[in-house]
């Protein structure tokens, strides 16, 4: 078994002081010639950690699946289950995976799907709408349940943030030709009758990207997004389970690309890429997504190109889990990343 690597987390800029935990990094996927990149991650009923994530070629690529690891002692140690998603026969590739999960452990997880390069000619990404995968038992096997959006045939284009279980509810927020959407569910994901359109292009100044979702402790939901060329964040949020959402917020203190919201307990967090320094860094908000610390590298003794994140918490409350991609320092290639974030504390400096 690795060796945890914990150590004290402490920042402050002029406005707040944060403390915390940060053990790790541990190695998920690490040394081979591949394009690792896009992960997601999530803790089963049993207690296992799961990772997927994309295992490429290159990016979109000439051919891409997912694959999936799993730890089995907390977190430390992972082995590998090999690819779970592949349609390279098919013409097609799948990167940036998604995990839901419901109160009674059932996962979920959302491809996003491409059409592949050939004989080396680019035409742009080529997204396809997105599949459904559902598992029943911890990860061990998935049913491939088609097209998350039956109504339109590249309706949903892929999800960068994971799934939300909010009042009886699944909530997948999801690129869409319209915009950035949210997709709602009753059935425990059997189905997705709503969808619901939170930003449209023409409200913020450029196409909007990178959804994520998170449920504050007053019942609202909070909808952060990314402006890719300005490097700026934008946010809404809802008092009706997402039906509507209010209007557009452009926040200040907060520039993360891929943003992915989260809670240590009761301290809302986002973690994302630092574009000053391609890292996987951290964000902290004192007000639930009102204000926010400047970024925190979460690896700053390391060389990385990636910062792709994903995170899911644990089950002590006060504990999540950030999985990441990083540059291996070879040409091309990526490795897949994890450490836990614990005990966060932000205060005001007064």
């Amino acid at each position: 078994m690795a060796r945890a690597l914990r150590k004290t987390l402490t920042f402050a800029d002029q406005r707040f002081r944060i403390r915390g935990l940060v053990e790790g990094p541990y190695a998920i996927d690490v040394g081979r010639s591949r394009f690792l990149h896009g992960p997601c991650v999530t803790q089963c009923r049993r207690g296992h950690w799961i990772v997927a994530y994309q295992d490429a070629q290159d990016d979109p690529g000439r051919e891409s699946m997912i694959r999936q690891r799993r730890s089995t002692d907390g977190g430390v140690t992972w082995y590998d289950e090999g690819i779970i998603y592949e349609e390279t026969r098919q013409g097609f590739g799948a990167r940036n995976p998604a995990f839901g999960q419901t109160p009674s452990g059932r996962i979920l997880m959302v491809i996003q799907r491409v059409g592949l390069r050939r004989l080396g000619v680019v035409r742009g990404e080529n997204i396809m709408g997105s599949k459904l995968l559902i598992s029943q038992d911890c990860g061990y096997t998935y049913e491939n349940r088609g097209s998350v959006d039956r109504y339109t045939r590249r309706g949903h284009q892929g999800c960068s943030s994971h799934l939300v279980y909010h009042h009886g509810k699944l909530l997948m927020p999801a690129y869409h030709p319209q915009g950035l959407a949210l997709y709602i569910s009753s059935d425990e994901g059997e189905t997705w009758p709503d969808r619901i359109v939170m930003v449209k292009p023409g409200e913020v100044p450029e196409r909007p990207t990178y959804p994520t979702l998170a449920a504050r402790p007053d019942g609202s939901l909070l909808m952060i997004g990314h402006l890719n060329q300005a490097v700026r964040c934008f946010g809404r949020v809802s008092y009706d389970e997402g039906l509507t959402w209010g209007p557009v917020i452009f926040f200040e203190d907060l520039t993360l690309r891929h943003p992915v919201l989260g809670y240590v307990g009761e301290t809302m967090i986002c973690v994302g890429r630092n574009m000053k320094t391609w890292k996987p860094a951290l964000c902290v908000s004192p007000d639930y997504g009102r204000t926010w610390s400047d970024m925190i590298d979460l690896a700053p003794d390391r060389s990385y190109g990636g910062g792709y994140t994903a995170l899911w918490p644990s089950r002590d409350p006060e504990r999540v889990f950030v999985a990441f991609s990083t540059d291996g320092a070879r040409p091309f290639t990526q490795d897949i990343l994890g450490l836990f974030l614990s005990k966060i504390t932000i205060q005001s400096v007064k």
